[in-house]
């Protein structure tokens, strides 16, 4: 990050002192900020800018001829209304940093589940007091490496009430997870330049992970995440998901199932051995040695099986009739095979679980109704939209992880035993 005497920040790539690059840059007494190529300081071709700040957030393409530095006024060539990028569903996989004291043990104790909505540190570095820092209070941060070190951007984005860190690599080039991990020491932090509230002893009180470059397009600033990790990790690490709440949630296969949100050989540890590590349809981490890489990871399925109608015995007054239907599903996971049955208004309660307790909406349930109940049809589709409910819910790692979807299949000993062990 650098200042301008006339208190421009600015930060990106240099060239001889000047921007040149992709870089950003802040005008304070505009409340302006410009994403942008920079060509020997000057702004050139195509960007973004995004003036005020909080609700008054508006929205900008710009074009500039690369004439004149931003410092000496230039202004854009080409000005036009624009809205706020629309977040797409993602899982982006993280990891997570290690914490703890100068010289003693570190660890992920802090590294636990937490939610909010994405907003981009401002300067993007986060390397001094943000500008933003009244929007940053009870969200989860975003901020480019770079600049300091992990230690003051922690320090900068817990000072404004940031309830987690996002650090975003630099390298392009960077395509996998590899040693050694990134680490925070807790303790004395240097910065005599910082506010004089700031906290000058850090304590990790939040999750930070480390993200690779090339995932950062899904980082939409404004949408609500879900960052978890996973139950199981390969020793010294602690794997996890950023999951994105989008508006093109429910992806379907050419089946109507959900789609697998990771791919394989998402994550790589370059430990040098005759095995590899993947992420599995379902999010687990899955150590394959040589013998084991044609053969697919086991994904937990839900097929339709048949409907079968029961008598309500816990009511002295039946409203809508003495009996309802009772859906019936077989769950697979490898050659473990099983069957539950369902009513419509377990569906419904297990949606508002997952909802209020983890924010990821599944595929929608069907909508509910009061008259015609028996029709075959009804029951037909019904029975359909509830199976690709089930199979979205299962593929993804957060909930196939969690006790309430555990409890509503109804997962047997040994499945769950393999799920914990990561597949």
């Amino acid at each position: 990050m650098r200042w301008e005497a006339n208190g421009h920040q600015h930060c990106g790539q240099y060239q001889d002192g000047l921007m040149h690059g992709e870089g950003s840059y802040y005008v304070p007494a505009e409340e302006a900020l410009y994403s942008i190529e920079f060509a020997n300081g000057k702004p050139s071709g195509a960007g973004t800018l995004v003036e005020g700040l909080g609700r008054d957030k508006r929205y900008y393409q710009v074009e500039f001829d690369g004439s004149t530095a931003l410092s000496d006024g230039a202004t854009p060539s080409r000005k036009v209304n624009s809205r706020r990028p629309e977040p797409n569903e993602a899982l982006l996989p993280v990891c997570g940093m290690l914490a703890g004291p100068k010289g003693g043990p570190l660890g992920y104790d802090h590294c636990e589940p937490v939610s909010g909505e994405l907003i981009w540190a401002r300067p993007p570095r986060c390397d001094c007091e943000l500008f933003n820092a009244a929007e940053c209070k009870g969200k989860v941060v975003v901020a480019r490496r770079g600049g300091t070190d992990f230690n003051r951007k922690l320090l900068v984005a817990q000072s404004a009430g940031a309830v987690g860190l996002i650090v975003v690599g630099w390298d392009e080039k960077e395509q996998k997870y590899m040693r050694p991990i990134c680490s925070l020491t807790e303790g004395p932090v240097d910065g005599d330049d910082l506010p004089s509230h700031f906290a000058r002893d850090l304590r990790v009180e939040i999750p930070v992970v480390y993200m690779l470059k090339k995932l950062e397009a899904g980082l939409c600033e404004g949408a609500g995440c879900f960052m978890h990790f996973d139950a199981k990790s390969p020793p010294g690490w602690r794997g996890g998901a950023v999951y994105i709440k989008g508006t093109d949630k429910k992806q379907r296969n050419s089946e109507g199932e959900a789609q697998a949100q990771w791919s394989d050989a998402d994550l790589t540890f370059g430990n040098g051995k005759q095995s590899k590590t993947m992420i599995g349809s379902n999010g687990q981490i899955i150590q394959l040695n040589n013998s084991d890489l044609a053969a697919p990871p086991k994904q937990l399925k839900c097929q339709i099986a048949t409907t079968s109608t029961k008598r309500r015995r816990d009511c002295k007054v039946l409203v809508g009739g003495s009996e309802f239907t009772v859906y019936h599903f077989k769950l697979s996971f490898g050659d473990v095979v099983w069957e539950v049955l369902k009513r419509y208004s377990e569906f419904d309660a297990l949606d508002e679980e997952l909802n209020t307790k983890y924010g990821l909406p599944p595929a929608g349930l069907p909508p509910k109704k009061w008259f015609g109940l028996f029709n075959p049809d009804l029951i037909r589709n019904r029975h359909e939209v509830l199976n690709v409910y089930l199979n979205d819910c299962v593929k993804r790692p957060v909930l196939v992880l969690s006790p309430e979807l555990q409890a509503f299949c109804e997962m047997p000993e040994e499945v769950l035993s393999q799920l914990k062990k990561g597949g």
